[in-house]
């Protein structure tokens, strides 16, 4: 309700009442709602209970990412991103039906889950969203910035597979419309299997779209996923999984409370995970890479530096980056017998790893003298098709109880860890 007492009544006093009564019903209408803004887990739960039990209807989520906040946070400091937050969270909030639960993912990230929507419905609402958020500004002085949101949709049609998946992919087209431009929406089509391509094409893809993350998310997703519901939990409980993080990841401030938050709700010992770093990756964004590793290993988990000795500055860096494991670049191992410089570096690696207190791992290791060679220089792991050929995780989790077994009865110790579909093994018999 507004009221004006004023001696004088103008026709545009009219226009002002109106004005005043509906920003007064849009903060009445936003802050009791305020108490329904999920968090990720309890998304994901209501997702799955809809999913569940709502099996013949068609489901939809869009994911938001805000446009520019860093751009605000410098010009009207963390106070004018907040403000920008808030209003958004009004907007969802305005256009959410009755059944609809809105989310913030953390950041400057929310979803919205339309129960019994299709695509379309849903790419309907986020244009609609998108629309009123862009007549939303953050304002101080002569200075003002428009608000905007990266907006990506999917539905049950093209992911069925559960809340996850629906969440991955979700911002898998999001992060396709922000690399357009943004304040845009897209939908997720699933693909014909006819049309994929090989991985390498397929990853050189994902960094060329900025799609790296999303994509480390959704494989992180799927390897807690199935470690957790592995049968042979004693064998899964003494081994080590290791998984690739990409630069894109590394750059995005949100990823580590992402991990650690998936490792918490899958329940699988931190120990047994290991994270692994491009050396690429280490040089370009330290300060970063240094808070990844820090608070992984805290946790308890691994770390392993990938493609290690192709860098300028390998060394140099591992005096402020703790890792666990040095993964020897394959460049410097296919040619160790006849390579006098290959077999030096290596040499040199084992020696470092040493004083560090790492243990070293030897890639594209592919026939027995070379892995003599490497066991003969102090070289912890090797991993390579003498080890095993590629397999999917699923495979290599029921084989475990069988390979542990083999590599107890001949004396050695085992301890299988995945990268890039491939297994290495911990070489050295006593």
């Amino acid at each position: 309700m507004a009221v004006l007492v004023t001696a004088n009544i103008e026709p545009s006093h009219s226009k002002l009442i109106r004005l005043l009564a509906n920003k007064a019903a849009k903060i009445h209408k936003a802050e009791p709602s305020q108490a329904k803004m999920l968090n990720r887990f309890e998304l994901v739960a209501k997702i799955g209970g809809t999913l569940g039990t709502q099996t013949t209807l068609a489901h939809s989520l869009i994911y938001f990412d805000t446009d520019r906040v860093h751009t605000i946070n410098d010009a009207f400091g963390y106070s004018g991103g907040d403000r920008a937050l808030a209003v958004f969270r009004h907007i969802l909030f305005d256009s959410t039906g009755a059944n609809d639960a809105v989310a913030h993912l953390g950041s400057d990230r929310f979803a919205m889950f339309l129960p019994g929507a299709s695509g379309d419905t849903a790419v309907a609402k986020a244009a609609q969203v998108l629309r009123s958020l862009m007549q939303e500004s953050i304002e101080d002085g002569s200075k003002s910035i428009n608000l905007s949101a990266s907006a990506g949709v999917v539905d049950t049609v093209a992911a069925c597979k559960g809340a996850e998946d629906m969440l991955v992919l979700a911002e898998v087209a999001a992060r396709g419309a922000k690399e357009r431009g943004g304040n845009q929406c897209a939908l997720f089509q699933d693909i014909d299997n006819s049309s994929d391509s090989s991985p390498a094409q397929f990853l050189s893809a994902a960094e060329r779209y900025q799609l790296m993350a999303a994509l480390d998310r959704w494989v992180i997703n799927s390897a807690l996923s199935s470690i957790a519901d592995a049968d042979n939990t004693l064998e899964v409980s003494l081994a080590t999984f290791c998984i690739n993080v990409s630069a894109q990841s590394l750059q995005d401030d949100s990823f580590v409370d992402f991990v650690e938050a998936r490792i918490a709700e899958s329940g699988v010992p931190p120990d047994t995970l290991c994270f692994e770093l491009t050396e690429t990756s280490l040089v370009r964004y330290i300060d970063k890479a240094q808070r990844f590793v820090h608070r992984l290993q805290r946790l308890g988990c691994q770390v392993a530096l990938d493609d290690f000795g192709t860098g300028y500055s390998s060394f140099a860096y591992l005096k402020t980056l703790p890792v666990n494991f040095l993964k020897i670049d394959g460049s410097f191992v296919r040619d160790i017998l006849e390579n006098d410089l290959s077999k030096a570096i290596v040499n040199s690696v084992v020696s470092i790893a040493d004083v560090i207190g790492a243990q070293t791992v030897a890639e594209h290791v592919e026939n027995p003298m070379v892995q003599a060679w490497l066991k003969q220089a102090g070289v912890h792991f090797v991993q390579g098709f003498i080890v095993h050929r590629p397999e999917p995780l699923a495979g290599v989790l029921d084989g475990m109880d069988r390979l542990t077994g083999l590599f107890q009865q001949e004396g050695d110790s085992i301890d299988l860890r995945t990268q890039d579909a491939t297994t290495f093994v911990r070489q050295g018999a006593r």
